[in-house]
């Protein structure tokens, strides 16, 4: 190998070294840097706590910024002094938050690199994406031979009719950020979207069952005799 060759080469081993340090010395984005913060693990104590301190605890223990939408608590019947009774171990920031709103009845969303505790009526929550599973086993069941079903007898079937009536362009099969995937082992399908969207799915899971009441037979009353007294 000619000696401009094995500089050539050395030259290009040193420039993809340095890019790959550079890539890995790279500081998180700040989208990064907050899912990070809020899988902190932390330790509360909260007895009667006013909500402004939970707060003022939190942010200082996770390093995020709390931003509080008073307004929108207002209309919710929260206060800064709504008192908060909690004591936690070892639990995550987020996990931490999620108790403390629900005991609230409030909510919590990403804004930028902050953190916002709002009302529960707060519209923006409906653009939030959340995860939730929902057991369909009495959806997935046979039906009765002699009565064919015009409901979902299958978890694939389930899922096509969800993600062909709600939004269809939303799913990750569209190039969306919409996800639902069935669990054979649980009966039940998990599905990661907007509140908007779970909302309709609540509705039509609703649905089905109803149409699934209104195909079952109606169970004849048994009548019993009383044994004979002796």
């Amino acid at each position: 190998m000619s000696s401009c060759r094995f500089y050539g080469v050395c030259i290009l081993v040193a420039v993809a070294s340095a890019s790959l340090d550079a890539r890995a010395a790279a500081p998180p984005s700040p989208k990064q840097s907050l899912e990070q913060r809020l899988k902190t693990l932390i330790d509360i104590d909260f007895e009667d706590t006013p909500l402004e301190s939970v707060v003022a605890t939190l942010r200082e223990k996770s390093g995020i910024d709390i931003v509080v939408d008073q307004p929108a608590l207002a209309e919710s019947g929260v206060s800064l002094k709504s008192p908060v009774c909690m004591k936690l171990e070892r639990i995550s920031v987020r996990s931490a938050l999620k108790l403390i709103m629900h005991q609230l009845h409030i909510a919590s969303l990403v804004e930028g690199q902050s953190l916002l505790v709002t009302g529960g009526d707060n519209p923006k929550l409906m653009e939030q994406f959340v995860s939730i599973t929902y057991p369909i086993s009495d959806l997935i069941e046979t039906r009765r031979s002699d009565r064919p079903s015009d409901g979902p007898t299958t978890g694939a079937k389930l899922i096509d009719l969800v993600t062909k009536s709600i939004a269809p362009r939303t799913w990750s099969a569209m190039g969306g950020k919409g996800k639902i995937k069935y669990s054979p082992k649980t009966s039940s399908v998990t599905v990661f979207h907007t509140r908007r969207e779970q909302e309709q799915i609540q509705d039509l899971i609703a649905a089905l069952r109803r149409l699934r009441d209104k195909e079952l037979p109606p169970v004849a009353p048994q009548l019993v005799t009383p044994p004979t007294a002796r």
